[in-house]
């Protein structure tokens, strides 16, 4: 896996995740597919590197767009000013401090990588 993105970036790791996600659904990463790695140092200093999930931010994206459009069309102006609410709402729990993750949340390292064939 060739990591593309942190500390690491442009370094190629090996990587035996398996197949089982999360409740025993089977998970077939391919050559190409773009997944978010965690990056933990172990007791003896070495890095160990484990898949999370696909990165889905653009398709995350287009469904935040197509959400914005249909409330602009449904809403008009009041959805418009519910939009800028909302901005507002997620602004003020994103930087504050008792809302946030843990610091040691915080810290974990991640990296975005793309599968490499063997």
């Amino acid at each position: 896996m060739r990591i593309t993105s942190g500390e690491q970036a442009g370094d190629t790791v090996e990587l035996d995740q398996g197949s089982l996600g999360v409740g025993g659904e089977v998970r077939g990463y391919r050559e190409g597919d773009e997944v978010l790695v965690n990056v933990s140092e172990l007791p003896d200093g070495q890095n160990a590197f484990s898949i999370q999930d696909y990165v889905r931010r653009d398709d995350l994206v287009l469904l935040a767009l197509a959400f914005v459009i249909a409330v602009l069309i449904v809403g008009a102006r009041q959805g418009a000013r519910s939009l800028v609410a909302l901005a507002f709402t997620l602004l003020v729990l994103v930087n504050s401090p008792v809302a946030g993750m843990p610091d040691q949340i915080r810290r974990r390292k991640y990296a975005i990588s793309y599968i490499l064939s063997p």
